[in-house]
């Protein structure tokens, strides 16, 4: 590094520009043109090890057993969706039969007078004050009804138009995939020729710190689907709904998920509860949620933190900034920011400093 302070700030401000330009660039791009063959190499590794048994202890052949497993993996995972999106639609059919049948005049009548019957209850100065407000209050929730439904249509007719696209991804991760678990020693011996010493050992000592930090992510994650799981378990049971234990699993799991979460089961749940007039689940409900949002959001970032390595502001500060930036896809911000964290510690950046 050059001894002039000045200069040495200067390059320090340029090497956090290109890393935050290069983020910026994985994120937005990167990730989307390759995102079929990075989840095809993870798949192709979970079903290393039952190629191998296959091909060693049954005498399968090394394609034969790469495209059983193939099949098996993304069978199960197609037929999981399959039936998740069937019972969303079913409920959605209902919903939408029940509103479509609904009489509206009859349903105002009767919110509005829920509405008097509990307003009567409060203090005479909480009355005026929402008397006042109540018509700002409608305008509002109607704009953001109005602002909603566009952005719903538009997502219909964007998925409907984008169906090509999506065959195309999934032709192409299961292919992928195939030919990722037939012929991955072979591609990684032919890749060890023409790469020199020290990067491959820059490679294995990266790809090790990689394979942890996701895996503590993992970690981290199951620790929080447990802990709605028993949220959600008791929550329900509470309600008396019937296999609480199994709706309130798959809604754990589907938490876990950035892009869904509970809300997209408990709140059309708790919509339906409340057109059939069953109250106390529609208000329960809106309740389990609530307090699964709340202690989601206290506890996540300390929990990621602590298993990625990093302090809980600054997981909380990756996450939301990833959030703006980057969309969903940036909740994931704080991987690689505890991957810089351990590369810094390990040196890279003054290797690249001094190569430059």
């Amino acid at each position: 590094m050059p001894e002039n302070r000045h200069l040495r700030l200067f390059l320090s401000l340029l090497y956090i520009a290109l890393g935050l330009l290069a983020l910026w660039f994985v994120f937005n791009y990167a990730l989307g043109w390759l995102a079929p063959f990075i989840i095809a190499f993870i798949v192709s590794r979970i079903i290393a090890r039952p190629a191998e048994f296959l091909k060693e202890k049954l005498r399968f052949p090394r394609p034969l057993a790469a495209g059983l497993l193939t099949v098996l993996f993304y069978g199960i995972i197609g037929t999981a969706l399959y039936f998740s999106f069937s019972a969303i639609i079913k409920e959605l059919v209902v919903l939408f039969e029940r509103l479509r049948n609904l009489d509206i005049n009859l349903v105002v009548a009767k919110l509005n007078e829920i509405f008097i019957d509990v307003l009567s209850r409060l203090p005479l100065e909480t009355q005026d004050f929402i008397y006042s407000n109540v018509e700002s209050w409608l305008s509002n929730l109607v704009s953001a009804l109005q602002n909603l439904i566009g952005p719903v249509i538009s997502s219909a007719t964007n998925v409907a138009a984008a169906m090509p696209s999506i065959l195309l991804f999934v032709i192409a991760t299961i292919v992928s995939t195939y030919f990722l678990s037939c012929d991955y020693d072979i591609i990684r011996a032919k890749l060890a020729n023409i790469t020199p010493m020290r990067w491959r050992l820059r490679y294995r000592q990266t790809r090790n710190q990689v394979s942890n930090t996701l895996v503590s992510y993992l970690r981290a994650l199951l620790v929080l689907i447990c802990i709605t799981f028993v949220e959600l378990a008791i929550g329900l049971a509470v309600l008396r709904v019937p296999n609480s234990f199994l709706i309130a699993a798959v809604t754990a799991i589907i938490d876990a998920l950035p892009i869904l979460g509970t809300g997209w089961i408990l709140g059309p749940w708790a919509i339906i509860c409340l057109f059939a007039k069953d109250y106390f689940r529609a208000i329960g409900l809106a309740v389990i949620y609530a307090i699964i949002l709340v202690v989601r959001n206290m506890i996540e970032p300390k929990i990621v933190g602590q298993h990625i390595g990093l302090h809980p502001l600054v997981t909380l500060i990756a996450m939301y900034v990833g959030l703006k930036m980057f969309g969903i896809v940036g909740m994931f911000m704080p991987i690689p920011i505890a991957l810089i964290k351990q590369f810094y510690e390990w040196g890279y950046f003054d290797f690249i400093k001094k190569e430059i």
